[in-house]
C-alpha cells in the first residue's frame, strides 16, 4: 500500500472518510515536516483512534450513566454519583462542569468549557490552545472554534498539535510510539489499541 485513499482504508478507514482526509493528511503532514514511515504511521494512527477513524472531529460527550462520567472524568470525581446524574445525557453541562477554569478557560457562566471543547483529529481542548493554534495557522480560532472540526482546518491544528505544540516527530525519529500517547491524551488510554493501529499503518502507508 502507499500514502493515499487505499492505504487510509487498508487502516480502517471508510472509503468516504479517506477520500475527504487524504488530501488535507498528506498536506498536512508536508507542512508540518511528518514525512519518514514512523512519523506518519504514528501521526495517523493517532489522528484515527482519537477521532473514531475520522467520524468524529468533536468530542462525543453525550454519556447515559454517571458511571461513566466517574470513569472518563477524573475532575469530576469528587463531585458524587447524586451530582454526576444530573450530568448525563447532557453533553453542555458536562462540558462546562468539565472543562471551566481549565486551559484558559474561563469560569461556568463563560461556557467555555463548550465552545472550546474538544475538535479536530487530535481532539484539541481548551481556549489556550485554540488561541495558539490560531496564531499559528493565521486562523481566528477562538472566534471560530467550530472551523476546528472542518476536515482541512482539523487536521492542520492536528498537525500543529502534533509536531510544534508536542515535539512527537522527534519522539518517533526514537521510534518512542507510547510516549506520543501520553503527550497527546495526557495518559495512556487505549495504549493496547493504538499500538495495534499504529502497527497497521507501518504496513498500509510505507
Amino acid at each position: 500500500m502507499s500514502f493515499d485513499t487505499n492505504g487510509l482504508i487498508a487502516c480502517g478507514v471508510k472509503p468516504t472518510q479517506a477520500k475527504q482526509f487524504i488530501e488535507p493528511l498528506i498536506w498536512t503532514c508536508a507542512e508540518f515536516g511528518i514525512v519518514t514511515v514512523a512519523q506518519r504511521s504514528a501521526f495517523v494512527a493517532q489522528t484515527l483512534h482519537e477521532s473514531a477513524y475520522y467520524c468524529s472531529m468533536e468530542e462525543n460527550l453525550w454519556y447515559s450513566k454517571p458511571e461513566t462520567i466517574w470513569q472518563t472524568f477524573e475532575r469530576l470525581r469528587p463531585l458524587g454519583m447524586n451530582e454526576l446524574s444530573k450530568l448525563a445525557s447532557k453533553p453542555k453541562a458536562l462540558a462546562i462542569a468539565a472543562y471551566s477554569n481549565r486551559n484558559g478557560n474561563g469560569g461556568p457562566e463563560t461556557e467555555d468549557g463548550w465552545t472550546y471543547r474538544g475538535r479536530c483529529p487530535l481532539q484539541l481542548t481548551g481556549k489556550d490552545n485554540y488561541a495558539q493554534a490560531g496564531k499559528a495557522l493565521g486562523l481566528n480560532l477562538l472566534a471560530q472554534p467550530e472551523r476546528v472540526a472542518e476536515p482541512a482546518v482539523g487536521m492542520r491544528v492536528a498537525g500543529w498539535f502534533w509536531a510544534v505544540l508536542k515535539k512527537c516527530n522527534e519522539l518517533m525519529d526514537n521510534g518512542q510510539f507510547d510516549e506520543t500517547t501520553h503527550r497527546i491524551n495526557g495518559g495512556y488510554n487505549g495504549r493496547e489499541e493504538r499500538r495495534a493501529l499504529y502497527a497497521s499503518c507501518l504496513i498500509a502507508l510505507h
